[in-house]
């Protein structure tokens, strides 16, 4: 028997059908980290996203050899951030330059929100929880200064009128994640308004963010396209919209010098 109630023989009859699915498991993560990686080479261009890798490498490679401080994480997140304020700045000064995506994240609470997403998908457990943890440490600190240049307040989330659950997390993370009643469903009962929350092992820090999720979609539902979130994409449309026009009279101009130069 295992710690299941199985026999030995039903194991085996199916440890054909567990292999298999355990390898869909893996190759569906590896997708994500796949697709996650693309979508960060984009937002910092090529040369930002190498020494992205490289400073992921070395921080892998200490904690494989038990070499790695506690310094070593809080230097890891600021080094990333680093690399996020100079695509910004990239962004900032070359308009449409083709290294630079304008996706870029606009603070560094985005940008450290986006990187989280990465992480998120390391498949080393106790490595990504603590840089989790340390990226957390870090938006905690960014956040209020943030705040007060921010005059639109999020709706307040009277305690008693959410319905809160933990339930067992599922996918990535193995045993600890699958066993662990650590994701968080939040309901907010007057407007049955659902988010859930699985990012980290903490059961403390999934309650925080689902809580602050729900905020941003109580927002949206209450103050529709004034809300944060509407705003943040109107911005995001219209910079767009600028910069595919500055691009587009830009080869007009580049073109018109050409057809002038073949007319002489």
């Amino acid at each position: 028997m295992n710690g299941n109630g199985e026999t030995i023989d039903k194991v085996m009859q199916t440890y054909d059908e567990w292999e298999q699915r355990q390898a869909d498991i893996d190759a569906h993560n590896k997708q994500r980290q796949r697709d996650m990686a693309f979508k960060l080479k984009d937002v910092l261009g090529d040369h930002l996203f190498a020494s992205l890798k490289d400073i992921s490498s070395t921080l892998q490679d200490k904690s494989k050899a038990d070499k790695m401080e506690p310094q070593d994480l809080d230097d890891y997140v600021q080094d990333a951030l680093i690399l996020f304020r100079k695509g910004r700045a990239v962004v900032a000064t070359v308009d449409g330059s083709p290294n630079a995506s304008m996706n870029m994240p606009q603070n560094d609470v985005e940008a450290l929100n986006l990187f989280s997403d990465l992480v998120a998908l390391l498949p080393d457990d106790g490595l990504r929880e603590r840089i989790l943890e340390q990226i957390y440490n870090q938006v905690n600190v960014l956040e209020p200064t943030r705040n007060r240049n921010d005059n639109q307040q999020l709706p307040d989330l009277d305690e008693d009128s959410l319905s809160e659950t933990f339930v067992k997390g599922s996918g990535a993370g193995g045993q600890k994640v699958n066993k662990t009643a650590n994701k968080v469903v939040l309901v907010h009962e007057p407007t049955q308004i659902r988010v859930e929350c699985q990012d980290t092992r903490s059961l403390q820090q999934n309650r925080k963010i689902a809580r602050k999720r729900l905020k941003l979609k109580l927002d949206e539902y209450i103050n529709g396209s004034q809300s944060k979130t509407q705003v943040k994409v109107a911005k995001k449309v219209s910079k767009k919209q600028k910069t595919k026009a500055r691009n587009k009279a830009r080869q007009r101009k580049k073109q018109e010098a050409k057809d002038a130069t073949s007319n002489e």
